[in-house]
């Protein structure tokens, strides 16, 4: 992997939060200074889903929309082009994968749920092929539930899974330190990842109890801890088989620091308290980022191995911030996160004409902001509420305030936004302690090592990477470039060299959907085992499993909504609950754009063969004999008509064909039009001696097989967007239409934009599936600010 230094641009407005602190030496401008040279070389993406509804049936559409935003200040980051989303069963195995096209920083798609999937529980997965450069658990995922009401449900967690514990300990700042009280706290979760409340008892290694832990239902807990070095200690757990588990506390070090950081909400700073000791008078150095952007830089020197830092909260914006202290050699030394909640928020308020409905009934939602959300970006979705499987614990808000900046999985982490209390800080302080992590390595930052980028960021359109494996090429030889084109009547070729690890790459116009692709070299003749094609999916799992759990009182809900769902497939021309299509791609140029000459057979008397068109109306075009070898060769028009000195790339539908005679007996009925380049052309590093493409009525190399030479590989463009179709029952007669409509979704908008007053309103209608209804808006303000409501409305039936 080579180290790459990437240079961008980055133009942002200045913030008021990233105001810095007390800074009182060119030690502390250092540190500030690398870490912001660092970010601006290595800029970093967040991706967020929208989901049109947490839980689905096999028949029925899962309808995305995706937010890409810059990781630092959450603001649409246009960089990024194409989103990667997959749709991974509970093994970590691919069950669907799509690319989506970004455009300035959001995508929306679709997956449809084949009958063929199991019930269980499922995640949704999202990254750029930026993104995939830093640590994979900083990619979007969320869970979803899927169920097949033609298949068994999973049975509820086995007593052998809910008693395999595992017990982690994280000291406050990093490390336990001989005869420094620290904080220390404490991770409970069972074998699907999922929290635990557990009891434990920690032991020295002479077998004397030390102290007593718990932790509670979010299997976290803290307790104050002195350790003494050359002293093993051990927590012992029981589980819920009533064996006794043992885990190892963190080794515990002779000298080092100590942090505690306590927020004192009254004045509204952090109080960060640093001891040591050692009672050297030692200059330290405090440093708080949010998100890789430094906020506070500010120095002390140590009394008696002790020094107190004090900052305002308002120096930080809400979110997730890194406190990192750094001892006189700017080495980092302690290490904690701290969270901010925003400030008083201004709220979208959501306002229907009504909370109850009829069946078919319109619907008048206004969504009502300040000028504060003027062109925010939103999406909408109106779907059946179950609460027992509604598992979207997780919003715009959750992910990019929180669980986008941790690493691991966060379960409910909607409750830290709720009700908000001291208890509930205390159990978001415990998650911060013991699922910290950051998006970069200190070492990196102080030592300035250009950031490891393996992949470029897909600027403009997608990319294709290969490789040419050349140990199965006869002599071992390989080719200096491949050729790649993509046949039919909007042919387009490109030409890729070929590096020194037989890699190649080639950016692929964004129009072109799903496509036979086709590789050829002019240096060496290659088969299809010569070329892998590489996938842009990640192949690492995910590190995230939850299971399905399906209670009793839910049966007859499943039973109902499966057959709402049939009935909708049944009637799809009529309910197109899958969305409506999407227009196919686009006619594009050929890749050598407008030809200089355009021969339309029609407009011509039609010969029966093609030596016969050629000689009778087709310019500037000759079949000759060099050097005992028959080719077609083409006039220069721009240099007096002299015949060009090499022959010209002979094309069928953009497919090459080096055999002259098998253009003479192609069948002229059956092509279109010719297309003529009467000059040099240049694709990549290939060099054409003009170009002749015939063009076939249905671009498809007029049925005949391929060239031996040629290998055929199937190219997976940018999914074609499908849009959501709602009925407008406007009429009193559509009203009483008897074909049934048992839509769950009542509506999903992927794309509103607020007006200059904060405002929206839209407008659909109601089904004859009749239940409650969750209205859920996600969106982020031009700020980047993160918007997020719901509100709930009851449909009911209703008599003609």
């Amino acid at each position: 992997m080579l180290r790459v230094k990437f240079i961008f641009l980055i133009i942002c407005s200045s913030t008021a939060w990233f105001a810095l602190g007390q800074v009182s030496t060119s030690q502390t401008f250092t540190i500030d200074q690398k870490l912001q040279d660092y970010s601006v070389k290595d800029p970093q993406e967040k991706v967020f889903i929208h989901t049109d509804k947490p839980f689905y049936f096999t028949g029925e559409t899962i309808w995305f929309k995706a937010y890409c935003l810059d990781a630092t200040y959450h603001t649409l980051n246009p960089m990024s082009k194409v989103l990667y989303i997959e749709l991974l069963s509970n093994n970590n195995l691919p069950v669907e994968q799509e690319k989506v096209k970004l455009e300035s920083g959001t995508g929306s798609g679709q997956f449809f749920i084949n009958a063929d999937l199991s019930s269980g529980t499922y995640k949704i997965r999202a990254y750029t092929l930026w993104m995939k450069n830093h640590d994979h658990d900083f990619f979007f995922e969320k869970t979803l539930t899927i169920i097949n009401p033609f298949r068994s449900l999973p049975k509820e967690l086995t007593d052998t899974a809910k008693a395999n514990v595992l017990v982690s300990f994280f000291p406050e700042g990093g490390n336990l330190v001989n005869g420094l009280q620290s904080k220390l706290a404490i991770k409970a979760t069972d074998s699907t990842g999922q929290n635990l409340a557990v009891k434990g008892t920690i032991m020295d290694n002479h077998d004397q109890e030390v102290t007593t832990f718990t932790t509670s239902r979010r299997g976290t807990g803290i307790i104050l801890f002195t350790p003494e070095t050359g002293v093993h200690y051990t927590a012992f757990v029981e589980n819920s088989n009533g064996d006794s588990l043992r885990f190892d506390l963190p080794e515990v070090l002779q000298d080092g620091m100590v942090m505690s950081v306590i927020e004192n909400p009254q004045d509204r700073t952090f109080e960060v308290s640093v001891n040591t000791k050692d009672k050297a008078k030692e200059q330290i150095y405090l440093l708080v980022h949010t998100r890789g952007h430094v906020g506070i830089v500010q120095s002390q020197r140590l009394i008696d191995g002790h020094t107190q830092f004090i900052f305002s909260k308002e120096s930080i914006p809400a979110g997730i911030s890194h406190v990192t202290l750094f001892n006189e050699s700017l080495l980092p030394v302690c290490e904690r996160l701290i969270f901010k909640y925003p400030d008083q928020e201004t709220t979208l308020a959501l306002n229907h004409n009504n909370t109850s409905y009829g069946n078919r009934e319109k619907v008048s939602l206004t969504m009502d902001g300040t000028n504060k959300f003027e062109g925010a970006n939103l999406s909408l979705s109106v779907y059946k509420y179950q609460s027992k499987l509604d598992t979207r614990n997780n919003s715009i808000k959750t992910d990019i305030l929180l669980t986008s900046d941790l690493k691991g999985y966060v379960q409910e982490p909607d409750y830290f936004f709720h009700d908000i209390d001291d208890s509930v800080k205390m159990d978001l302080d415990e998650l911060l302690l013991t699922q910290g992590w950051r998006r970069f390595e200190w070492s990196d930052v102080l030592e300035e090592r250009p950031p490891v980028i393996q992949y470029p960021p897909e600027i403009l359109t997608p990319i294709l990477y290969g490789k040419i494996n050349a140990g199965n090429i006869e002599n071992g030889l390989k080719p200096r470039s491949v050729v790649v084109a993509f046949p039919g009547k909007s042919a387009l070729v490109s030409s890729a060299k070929i590096n020194d690890e037989g890699n190649f790459y080639i950016e692929v116009p964004d129009w072109l959907r799903n496509n036979n692709m086709l590789l050829w070299s002019d240096d060496l003749e290659l088969e299809s085992h010569n070329i892998q094609i590489i996938s842009p999916f990640e192949k690492s799992q995910s590190s995230q499993k939850n299971h399905l759990r399906i209670t009793k009182d839910l049966r007859g809900f499943i039973e109902n909504n499966s057959i709402n769902t049939q009935i909708s497939n049944v009637y799809l021309p009529f309910t197109r609950v899958r969305g409506e299509g999407a227009a196919g791609s686009p006619i594009k140029v050929p890749f050598y754009g407008k030809p200089d000459l355009q021969y339309n057979l029609d407009d011509y008397t039609r010969f029966p063969t093609m030596d016969e068109v050629f000689i009778e109306y087709v310019k500037f075009v000759y079949k000759k004999k060099r050097n005992k070898e028959l080719n077609f060769y083409v006039a220069d028009m721009y240099n007096k008509g002299n015949t060009l000195e090499k022959p010209a790339l002979m094309m069928i539908d953009g497919i090459p064909v080096r055999d002259v005679n098998f253009v003479m007996q192609f069948d002229p009925l059956k092509t279109e039009k010719i297309h003529i380049i009467n000059r040099k052309y240049h694709a990549g590093d290939q060099e054409f001696y003009g170009i002749v493409n015939l063009i076939t009525y249905k671009g498809d190399f007029g049925g005949h097989e391929l060239p031996k030479y040629i290998v055929n590989k199937l190219y997976k463009g940018l999914q074609q967007t499908r849009t959501f179709f709602s009925p407008q029952y406007t009429l009193s007669e559509t009203k009483k239409d008897r074909i049934p409509d048992y839509r769950n979704v009542l509506l999903w908008e992927p794309n509103i934009s607020l007006t200059s007053s904060g405002q929206a309103t839209v407008e659909f209608y109601t089904s004859d599936d009749n239940g409650k209804y969750r209205v859920e808006v996600n969106g982020i303000s031009k700020n980047g600010d993160p918007i997020y409501e719901t509100s709930e409305l009851e449909v009911k039936s209703n008599n003609f």
